[in-house]
């Protein structure tokens, strides 16, 4: 081989060691692949942040989780427990059902028993005038009653002649501590019957559910009238708390109610 052709040969072999250094230099290039494969990463915080935001109902928060629970942590503590050993009846319309599962449930946890008795699209009328309500009492002896009806007739025109028949209800009872809970009243009419019952349930003491939860966003069934499941468990917490709250403890009777 003449010296011409060992000189391009040795060239030759800089110009590849050179482009094979460019090239092993460029061709691995970590540093600009990194930060692209985490950009994507960096819209993931709020992405997340909002299906937590989503899943809070957010016509319980006001009512159920503000409202109620932070009393009912503070006077707990101090509030006796529950008359062990005693029977509570409650009767009334679906309403009565909504509420009375999931309290008939902290009632048992309580070691108070319960009986619930309702029927679906049932009136006060029924109720005063058919005689279960007069037979659930013979049968049960109850230490307290609950009355959970009325959203039947909402649309009755003459509201005002539900009054006597309130009455004969209180009168089936006698004398044994009662509470009318009212029903958590819905969009629609309304003819003013949850006042026309305050006025004549006494001496029985009247709850008025909206005046204690946010009735307007309650979590609501297709219907829109009843209750969801979970809405209904927060009503017989409020429920259960305000039972608590009134109970005179110490009483000669144990379910005995103050005002």
């Amino acid at each position: 081989m003449g010296p011409g052709v060992r000189t391009h040969w040795f060239s030759s072999l800089l110009i590849v060691a050179t482009l094979g250094g460019a090239f092993g230099c460029g061709g691995a290039q970590p540093t600009p692949s990194a930060p692209e494969s985490e950009l994507p990463q960096e819209p993931k915080s709020p992405a997340t942040a909002e299906p937590e935001v989503a899943q809070k109902p957010p016509s319980a928060t006001p009512a159920f989780e503000e409202s109620e629970p932070a009393p009912a942590k503070a006077s707990e503590p101090s509030a006796p427990p529950l008359p062990r050993g005693t029977k509570v009846l409650h009767v009334g319309d679906s309403f009565a059902g909504a509420l009375g599962l999931p309290l008939g449930k902290m009632f048992e946890e309580a070691g108070v028993g319960s009986v619930l008795k309702f029927t679906d699209a049932s009136y006060l009328t029924d109720w005063a005038w058919d005689g279960n309500l007069q037979k659930h009492i013979w049968k049960y002896n109850p230490d307290l009653v609950l009355i959970t009806l009325g959203a039947n007739e909402l649309e009755i025109q003459d509201p005002e002649s539900r009054g006597k028949t309130i009455k004969k209800m209180i009168e089936a009872i006698g004398d044994r501590p009662c509470v009318w809970i009212a029903i958590p009243l819905w969009a629609g009419p309304k003819n003013g019957l949850l006042d026309v019952i305050a006025r004549n349930v006494s001496p029985c003491l009247f709850l008025d559910t909206n005046q204690l939860m946010d009735v307007e966003n309650m979590p609501r069934i297709r219907d829109g009238i009843h209750p969801t499941e979970s809405a209904r468990k927060q009503w017989a917490e409020v429920v259960l708390h305000w039972l608590k709250a009134h109970r005179e403890d110490g009483a000669e009777r144990p379910w005995a109610l103050r005002p």
